[in-house]
């Protein structure tokens, strides 16, 4: 497979076609297409900061390349971490938060966390994840940075949005394997589950924005089971919102 794998430092006159390519995959994800659902991004920090880390942290944002063609795209964040579980932050948003203000106050990095990994409908099951892994595992090893983390979205808990993240984490298939895909793919690669993050991201929307969002009606107060969303979301019609909270698992790449 000739592709070619690229940093947005490396290939700056890229970037357009990677945020267009990485936007259109969000504009067209569905719950068959393993995409992100609209809200997702509608969290506090990603509201702020998503769209700010191509322009501050070029040198770890990638792509893959293949027949002059972008396949797929890697978003990640540098922070510094003690190493600790107790230490890591509670989840995706907060990662992102630490990473700009590590940043902003000059602390230097020492590890570094995905964020989302984006391949093409058409280039799914070709084994494109597993190569952008390998090489930003590379790319964080030639910085010398110590750790790789990612805050995971197992794709086929929105499917089980009742089912407890760490029990969804145990599941197995009839043949014995990791019964979510994406989740087997990064232990496959020999990641170790640090710990869970039951509140990794937190949307907050009135029951417009989410009847939006969603395209769905919420007559009345309750939980209610959203497209796209790995546990339930509580809807109150008499305080006019809903909070969504997204549950991720820790996991750790080894890079020796």
């Amino acid at each position: 497979m000739d592709y070619q794998f690229f940093s947005f430092i490396d290939q700056p006159e890229q970037i357009s076609n990677v945020l267009n390519f990485t936007e259109s995959i969000r504009n067209k994800s569905n719950v068959s297409s393993f995409g992100w659902p609209v809200f997702e991004f509608q969290s506090h920090s990603g509201k702020i900061y998503w769209t700010k880390l191509h322009e501050v942290f070029s040198q770890f944002q990638f792509f893959i390349s293949l027949d002059n063609q972008v396949v797929a795209s890697c978003f990640a964040i540098p922070f510094n971490w003690d190493g600790s579980k107790e230490q890591l932050p509670s989840g995706w948003d907060k990662v992102m938060e630490k990473g700009f203000t590590d940043q902003e106050r000059q602390i230097a990095p020492n590890a570094v966390s995905l964020l989302a990994i984006t391949v093409s409908p058409e280039h799914q099951g070709k084994g494109f994840s597993k190569i952008i892994l390998d090489n930003v595992k590379k790319h964080v090893n030639s910085r010398q940075l110590k750790y790789l983390v990612a805050p995971v979205r197992p794709v086929l808990k929105q499917f089980y949005p009742l089912a407890n993240i760490s029990d969804y984490a145990e599941w197995k298939t009839k043949e014995g394997k990791v019964f979510d895909p994406w989740l087997r793919v990064h232990l496959s690669m020999g990641a170790n589950l640090v710990k869970f993050a039951p509140q990794s991201l937190t949307v907050e929307g009135s029951i417009a924005e989410w009847e939006n969002w969603t395209q769905m009606k919420f007559p009345v107060s309750g939980n209610y089971v959203i497209p796209g969303a790995l546990s339930t979301i509580n809807f109150s019609i008499e305080e006019d919102k809903a909070t969504y909270y997204q549950p991720n698992i820790w996991l750790q790449h080894n890079l020796n």
